[in-house]
């Protein structure tokens, strides 16, 4: 009965292609017996109510159970009320720092601080002021910034990296007739960090800062290398940092978090109110990220994928991470909570 089937099955494969009559051999030469076996099993698995086997990839199963997830606590209500309230104060006295009539190299430093401390976004109007200031005014700014290496080159960094268009050619001025760095810039250890920084937001056929970034990385590691920059001060740290992975490569929070705690270590060129401002800030934050990670978690149980699925990548966390690295800011929850769904249910089918 079985044989009868099988030649019955395959006589349409024999017209429909005639020109494969390998396959035809190897299936005639087959043993009949094993033949109507595999035959017969293909043909009840149709109405089999046994679940196929499902090939894994043998993802280890993630360390943040939903137990562990829902134990993150927060400061307590009344905690978090008087960090708002200070955070206020802060705002203000910050917002009038910026208003504040200083030097164009002062103005820089204090918008570089606000941004590597995460607390950027609760100005960005007053910023957007400032840079747009310097950016219509940009050639009587880098007269007067034709010396300092470190302002120039934070310029160049912040205009470019907020959005606006500047050349590569505001670096020139630190060039020789033979087109080399001049002998000057080689001493001015904190000026080549900042070049070092703002080298790598160069377009395609930018050669200028290529060669920025190989001189300054080179006159970096030769100074950590023999050991001439002083441990005091938060300079040698940060420069070891910067070599490590430059300040545009790395996930926005992470570095906040990183300078934070080096200023409190010893930077003496922070002020006092801004890192005051930035930890409070943080730390606030930082309890809301715990909250929509127990809500993320609350929807994650309830769907019981994990269970169902088990042959899947469970990265719950990790996913929430990712969107946090997009969209850190506290006014972007939405943005966070709907891209940390969309991704954990993209790993039940990549």
């Amino acid at each position: 009965m079985a044989t009868r089937q099988a030649m019955s099955i395959c006589a349409p494969m024999i017209s429909v292609f005639p020109h494969r009559p390998m396959i035809v051999a190897d299936v005639e030469q087959c043993d009949r017996r094993s033949f109507g076996r595999t035959l017969q099993v293909r043909s009840c698995s149709a109405t089999s109510h046994v679940a196929p086997l499902r090939r894994s990839g043998n993802y280890q199963p993630s360390l943040w159970t939903d137990e562990r997830r829902q134990s993150l606590t927060n400061t307590s209500t009344v905690q978090q009320e008087e960090k708002r309230e200070r955070i206020k104060v802060l705002t203000e006295q910050t917002r009038n720092l910026i208003r504040e009539k200083q030097r164009v190299a002062e103005q820089l430093q204090l918008i570089d601080h606000l941004q590597q401390l995460g607390v950027a976004y609760h100005f960005k109007d007053e910023i957007a002021d400032v840079l747009s200031r310097l950016h219509a005014s940009l050639d009587h700014v880098s007269s007067q910034l034709k010396d300092d290496l470190h302002a120039t080159a934070l310029l160049f960094r912040l205009l470019r990296a907020n959005g606006f268009s500047v050349s590569q050619d505001l670096l020139e001025t630190f060039r020789d007739e033979k087109g080399n760095f001049e002998a000057r810039c080689e001493n001015q250890i904190r000026g080549l960090l900042s070049l070092y920084e703002a080298s790598y937001l160069e377009k395609e056929g930018e050669t200028l800062l290529k060669e920025a970034m190989d001189f300054a990385t080179k006159q970096l590691k030769g100074f950590m290398e023999e050991g001439s920059v002083p441990e005091t001060g938060g300079l040698r740290e940060q420069m070891a940092h910067a070599l490590q992975l430059p300040l545009n490569w790395r996930l926005e929070r992470v570095q906040h978090r990183w300078f934070i705690e080096a200023c409190s270590s010893g930077d003496n060129n922070i002020n006092p109110l801004l890192l005051e401002f930035a930890k409070l800030d943080f730390n606030l934050v930082q309890d809301m990220y715990k909250s929509e990670l127990r809500e993320l978690s609350r929807w994650w149980s309830e769907l019981g994928l994990p269970e169902k699925l088990p042959f899947f990548r469970d990265r719950l966390l990790e996913n929430y991470t990712w969107a946090l690295g997009f969209s850190y800011e506290p006014d972007s929850r939405r943005c966070r909570m709907i891209e940390a769904k969309a991704c954990s249910m993209f790993n039940c089918i990549v």
